[in-house]
């Protein structure tokens, strides 16, 4: 259960259709509404549940007319490719001479290899599901009939596997640069004469050698003329990161929009005001 406990909370469309499941469960209920701010609030969700499934079979419609779904499914592989095309360029850019910037050679080439290589297995795997991207689109937009909200987090899913290659990136660059800065800290409480006390979670005063000392001192050697590099690496993988977030971030707004819009109140303080004030 707990594999499935973790791709539940981690796909927006299982938490949509948890959410849509809360939405029927209040509509549906037998139980008498209290106040008349519990039967306003009965009342927004249903028309925001019709709405969202009136927009959601909307969409369904215009997706299945003039075979949309395949030409979606056609251009899909060339943007994956024109995509890969522009990260693989970037990369060459990295293992030059970015900006100026004279990189650590050695460093600049196994970086730049190591990505490049996971970058050509995403594309292989982009092919080798090219000839079932058609399929999934109809199967998928089939989400659109329980409600808009669904197929935006359907979306949001698809963006967020279709762009699993960054989020690698970032990660791997992200460790990286977290590693470097750890061993910087540590050899620099070294310099200092002091460590870091794991059982108490503190840092203490300690005596080293002139071996220690030595070894700590090429170490932080090491290790701070490697930092620009990694530096540099993190900080483009983070910033293709942060664009694929906002653009996640902006369908999940919209979700949210339509999920939280008191469109049954604002109806009654446009038509009705009175039945408001009463």
């Amino acid at each position: 259960l707990r594999p499935l406990s973790f791709i539940w909370s981690k796909l927006s469309v299982c938490g949509q259709l948890g959410h849509r499941l809360e939405q029927l469960a209040l509509v549906f209920s037998t139980q008498k509404a209290e106040s008349p701010a519990q039967l306003m609030r009965k009342a927004n969700v249903l028309v925001s549940v019709l709405l969202d499934v009136a927009l959601g079979l909307a969409l369904l419609s215009w997706l299945h007319g003039k075979d949309r779904i395949g030409q979606l499914a056609e251009a899909l592989v060339p943007v994956a490719d024109h995509v890969a095309e522009a990260l693989q360029h970037l990369l060459q850019w990295l293992m030059g001479a970015p900006a100026g910037l004279k990189m650590n050679r050695a460093l600049d080439q196994v970086l730049g290899r190591f990505f490049l290589y996971h970058l050509h297995l995403w594309i292989s795997y982009v092919h080798l599901l090219s000839p079932f991207i058609e399929h999934i689109l109809w199967h998928v937009g089939l989400s659109a009939c329980l409600g808009l909200t669904v197929a935006l987090s359907t979306l949001s899913d698809i963006i967020a596997l279709l762009t699993f290659h960054i989020y690698c990136f970032y990660v791997y660059g992200a460790r990286l640069y977290c590693l470097k800065i750890c061993g910087l800290s540590s050899l620099w409480r070294l310099f200092r004469g002091k460590k870091w006390n794991v059982l108490r979670q503190r840092v203490d005063s300690c005596s080293y050698d002139l071996d220690q000392l030595f070894i700590g001192t090429l170490l932080f050697t090491v290790l701070l003329f490697l930092l620009p590099t990694t530096a540099l690496y993190y900080l483009v993988f983070t910033l293709l990161r942060l664009l694929v977030v906002a653009v996640q971030g902006l369908i999940h707004l919209l979700v949210d929009l339509v999920n939280s819009l008191p469109l049954y109140s604002l109806g009654l303080r446009l038509c009705r005001p009175y039945r408001l004030a009463a």
